[in-house]
């Protein structure tokens, strides 16, 4: 399993490679060949002065080593090269600067004022949520509620989704391991059309009561009325 990431321009800012659970015995363990990474990254092996290293791996590596140099195109900045190897071969690669801070070992702080908005806000989407589950289900006893549009807007949403899954999950070419990435995205998924679909119940009959003209293109598009100019243009720019 390896990752890289990139910045704007391609070059290297890092990498990992988790290393073999199992190492054949017969395996030798040479020095690695740092000079690669070192391209990649668009830097200049020869500037950079070896010292002791000091941020981890997150695999195990055999081998490690840092530098330090100029960074290219802003000589005035000291750049950090921190990578890691297992029997020769790279594993880990990070192009560091002085604004780097180590993230994962820095314990989670959250102030008193903090706690308190983070539960407002909390119980807020509680009684949100709350809220719009009386006046849909007070509104569909009252033959108000558009279900229509709202089934077609949660299937949008769900369709849209599916769409996404397909284009850009990363697909295993097994059943069991597509069965459960299907499961565990679309379960966000249906909770997310399931609340839309409430939500457009609860407001959709006080908007169109209030503000019908300004739903009046959104009314006739979700009934299936693509190609009505009314409906239309909710969707091109004013001239």
């Amino acid at each position: 399993m390896r990752s890289l990431v990139i910045d704007s321009t391609g070059r290297l800012i890092e990498f990992q490679a988790v290393p073999p659970q199992v190492t054949p015995e017969t395996e030798p363990a040479v020095a690695p060949d740092w000079r690669p990474l070192f391209e990649a990254a668009g830097l200049d092996m020869t500037t950079f002065t070896p010292v002791t290293p000091r941020w981890s791996p997150r695999d195990y590596a055999d081998t490690r080593a840092a530098w330090e140099g100029p960074l290219t195109g802003r000589p005035e900045i000291v750049a950090r090269v921190e990578a890691a190897a297992y029997r020769g071969r790279p594993t880990s690669m990070f192009l560091l600067g002085p604004w780097s801070v180590p993230t994962r070992m820095a314990p989670a702080s959250r102030s008193l004022a903090q706690t308190i908005l983070s539960g407002a806000i909390s119980l807020l989407l509680i009684g949100l949520t709350l809220a719009a589950l009386l006046l849909a289900r007070h509104n569909v006893r009252a033959n108000r509620a558009d279900r229509r549009g709202a089934g077609r807007l949660a299937l949008v949403v769900l369709v849209g989704s599916t769409l996404m899954f397909l284009l850009t999950a990363h697909h295993l070419p097994d059943v069991s391991s597509e069965t459960e990435l299907f499961l565990r995205y679309f379960g966000t998924v249906v909770v997310q059309a399931g609340l839309l679909w409430v939500i457009y119940l609860a407001l959709e009959p006080y908007v169109r009561r209030f503000w019908p003209d300004g739903i009046l293109g959104w009314t006739r598009l979700v009934s299936g009325h693509v190609r009505d100019p009314e409906s239309a243009a909710i969707c091109s720019p004013a001239p």
